[in-house]
């Protein structure tokens, strides 16, 4: 079973002990106990995954299975005055955001989170949303797990996504009403601290996200994890969407985590009738990370458009898997995911569409194109269509590529520094899926730190 299973039960038993776990509200809640227990079930009563399982055929937990987890600390005054020094304290993003909440080590830090009351908009920890009305968080807690485990084609959930319903600490609940229209991105920044390099230890935190959007509402979000380089921590988050009938949701998940981290993320999204969904997924750091989308197109006239883009360097490790499913007929679901590798760094990227049986005049395209900026880089892509209905529009496919020299040249011939070319080129190709995003001010906040990243990525010669 490896230490990191053992570790996590006994971080379990002494939260159970202690009464933290059901005791969000301040209060134990019967049905929260139970819902983590099932979970604890689930990932206890088995291993991680290993080479050996198809889904992780090409990633390898050994240095997670093998290490010792403990607790992350809570976000005491110590720990927020480390974390200012080292200058992790997220900046204010001015009068072009609706809300910033900031979660250290997946615990709420109110004094440095800015969530003014906006009509029709609720921007709150879970813990405060607990208090107010259990129910509707209840079924939003627990609703997407369960239809997604349902669901004949999912494939297994991830460990993680099992160990973040049992030991979660809080959330990030966003709630828009019916018909509220809200232009201005809603930031959620999650900070990781870790434990001391080489010592063998990872520290854990369980990030949680939780989005309604109701009938025809609109509603954009940048959730955020990073932490410092050099420390050694594990992230395991989970982010549930659900879209009202005729609602419009730009989410992007971005992950800026330390050079010595882990970070699994799972990102699941429910669509009714007539709704949009525009998702990002962004991979810019970790030593090794992981991030799953699941999409259930359930009703007619739901539309999906999910990118992603991974940038690696050195020895990193990104993996991103999608699934999207059909479930009926008149949906539409469009992917572009892009990779830019470099060092000895590698990248999987796994794509599968559902069509269901009677998802007639379902539409699906799912395209993943790579640039490799060394020899030494290495990318698995497998885009996988599973189509039961016979009118249906769908394609995929896959590149691998190099810079073309005669580019680089024709940069060079110009006075302009290879690197100085070889960042202006892998921009373009990486700032395509940005662009794609509706939202201006989510462009214009998510463009400077891919360009940041890209210009650290440096060419090899073959």
């Amino acid at each position: 079973m490896g230490n990191a299973v053992d570790s996590l039960r006994q971080i379990y038993a002494e939260l159970q002990a202690h009464r933290a776990l059901p005791a969000l509200a301040g209060t134990p809640l019967a049905w929260l106990e139970r819902e983590r227990e099932a979970a604890l079930a689930d990932w206890s009563a088995r291993e991680l995954p290993t080479r050996k399982d198809e889904a992780w055929k090409y990633t390898s937990l050994r240095d997670v299975a093998e290490s010792e987890i403990l607790d992350a600390a809570g976000a005491d005054a110590r720990t927020l005055s480390a974390l200012e020094a080292a200058g992790l304290r997220p900046r204010s993003s001015g009068s072009r955001t609706a809300a910033n909440l900031v979660f250290v080590n997946g615990r709420f830090v109110p004094q440095w989170s800015v969530f003014p009351e906006t009509p029709g908009v609720h921007v709150l920890p879970l813990s405060a949303a607990l208090r107010a009305e259990g129910a509707p968080v209840r079924s939003a807690l627990t609703g997407l797990r369960e239809i997604f485990a349902s669901a004949a084609h999912k494939g297994a959930e991830t460990p993680f996504a099992a160990m973040n319903a049992s030991l979660f600490r809080d959330a990030a609940l966003i709630v828009a009403e019916g018909s509220v229209e809200l232009e201005a991105p809603v930031f959620l920044n999650f900070i990781h601290t870790g434990a001391f390099p080489g010592s063998g230890r990872l520290t854990a935190s369980f990030p949680r996200v939780i989005v309604l959007a109701g009938a025809r509402s609109s509603l954009r979000v940048i959730e955020s994890h990073g932490g410092a380089d050099g420390a050694g921590y594990l992230t395991a988050g989970v982010t549930d969407l659900h879209l009202g009938e005729g609602a419009r949701l730009s989410h992007v998940r971005m992950q800026r985590e330390g050079d010595e981290s882990f970070h699994f993320g799972t990102t699941r999204s429910w669509q009714s009738r007539g709704s949009r969904l525009e998702s990002l997924q962004i991979s810019l750091g970790a030593k090794l990370s992981r991030q799953d989308l699941k999409v259930r197109l359930a009703e007619a006239g739901a539309e999906a458009t999910v990118d992603g883009l991974y940038l690696t360097r050195g020895r990193q490790h990104a993996d991103h898997h999608t699934a999207i499913e059909h479930a009926v007929g008149d949906t539409t679901s469009s992917q572009l995911y892009k990779g830019i590798l470099g060092g000895e760094s590698r990248a999987v990227f796994n794509g599968r569409v559902w069509i269901a049986k009677d998802a007639q005049r379902s539409s699906s395209s799912q395209l993943n194109n790579n640039l490799l900026l060394s020899p030494r880089a290495e990318v698995d892509t497998k885009p996988e269509l599973e189509i039961f209905a016979d009118d249906v529009k769908a394609g995929h496919g896959a590149t691998i590529g190099r810079l073309d020299p005669e580019h680089l040249f024709y940069f060079k011939s110009r006075a302009i520094p290879e690197q100085m070319a070889v960042a202006m080129l892998a921009e373009g190709f990486a700032q395509d899926v940005v662009t794609r995003l509706s939202s201006e001010a989510l462009r214009e906040a998510l463009l400077p730190p891919v360009r940041a990243a890209v210009r650290g990525l440096k060419v090899e010669a073959t």
